[in-house]
């Protein structure tokens, strides 16, 4: 079964500040997340900041390695995979604009191409974000002229549509929970609604990350974190926490199991995935947590559902330095077996600060 690590950024929720400029660099800074290389591969994460100490852009590549045609020299291809660019307004420590793309590469062009893009400013009153102004959408599609197929082009999926609508999109934090809405139904075909919802205390119990789609469906995953360790979440100094509070990041091409057993391809495409993540407001790391998903027609849980065990080694500033992940994929149609045919797989990450 392929599985893929989803990597939640995991931040506290800190007070808004006007104007909160740092002119020093900020040690012990995490600059990014490494896979360790299986089959040649390793996937990784980088975070990269001004001299504010302020998040400009989050990066996400897949890494091939090979030998140099020169000799036995290994060389690394890097491919983009998606990426995050936050923009600033004066010294404001919040963001004003932030724009995402999501790449692929193009063998014909021998290039990464842009296949989604958008385009995000956020809204703030009383100092909290509550929604965004703008939000436009842009995807790969092919450009026909006089009937015939040529390049692809970024298509504006929001450009009939008013400027100066809200987009309906709503963000509110009160002391335990976050809620957060876009309904592109008045301009995406067909039309849906994406949601999250977290509650918390000292760090999150629950999370869902649902879209709702025009006919009732309900697609989502489904999280319940069950233990934390009593370390520092190494994420919890970036100015964006409490602004994308909860999001979630994904190493989306990590393979934790190339030789599994695919689920029955009759199943509800419920549970593809396997997760590694963290909340945005976590104090500390999780350590055990459950993963599952909904068949989209009744929200049940999917017959499916993954347990992830995370094990951690630290710095003398309790900060971490590794980590392995233990998943297990549990099919809910056979409680009695204690693995399925894909059992327990491991994989090693990890953490580069700045110093």
């Amino acid at each position: 079964m392929k599985k893929i690590v989803i990597v939640l950024l995991c931040l506290p929720f800190i007070a808004f500040s006007q104007n909160d400029s740092r002119s020093t660099k900020s040690v012990n800074q995490l600059s990014k997340i490494t896979s360790d290389t299986v089959k040649g591969k390793f996937d990784q994460i980088q975070i990269f900041y001004d001299l504010s100490n302020r998040v400009i852009r989050i990066c996400q590549t897949t890494n091939k390695l090979s030998k140099s045609p020169y000799g036995n020299i290994s060389q690394t291809t890097t491919h983009f995979l998606r990426t995050q660019d936050f923009e600033y307004a004066g010294n404001n420590s919040y963001p004003t604009l932030r724009k995402r793309a999501i790449y692929r590469y193009d063998s014909a062009k021998g290039m990464d191409v842009i296949t989604n893009c958008q385009v995000q400013y956020f809204k703030y009153k009383d100092g909290k974000r509550v929604g965004d102004s703008v939000f436009n959408s842009y995807s790969l599609e092919p450009h026909y002229r006089n009937g015939v197929e040529g390049d692809t082009i970024l298509h504006n999926e929001t450009a009939n549509t008013d400027p100066t609508i809200f987009h309906r999109s709503e963000y509110q934090i009160s002391p335990n929970k976050i809620e957060s809405s876009h309904d592109a139904s008045h301009y995406a075909s067909p039309p849906n609604k994406n949601t999250d919802n977290v509650s918390f205390g000292l760090n999150v119990k629950k999370a869902a990350y649902e879209v709702h789609q025009f006919n009732n469906d309900v697609f989502g995953y489904y999280f319940t974190f069950e233990q934390f360790d009593r370390a520092i979440n190494p994420l919890k100094s970036l100015n964006i926490a409490p602004y994308i509070a909860s999001e979630i990041f994904d190493f989306t091409s990590t393979d934790l199991d190339p030789e599994g057993v695919p689920i029955n391809r009759w199943e509800p495409p419920c549970m593809p995935s396997n997760y590694l993540g963290w909340s945005y407001l976590n104090e500390n790391n999780p350590i055990s947590y459950t993963k599952n998903g909904s068949d989209g027609t009744t929200r049940h849980e999917c017959p499916i559902k993954n347990h992830i065990t995370i094990a951690y080694t630290y710095n003398t500033l309790k900060l971490p330095l590794s980590c392995a992940v233990s998943i297990k994929t549990i099919d809910l149609r056979n409680p009695g077996m204690a693995n399925n045919a894909d059992g327990i797989e491991k994989r090693h990450f990890n953490f580069t600060y700045n110093n």
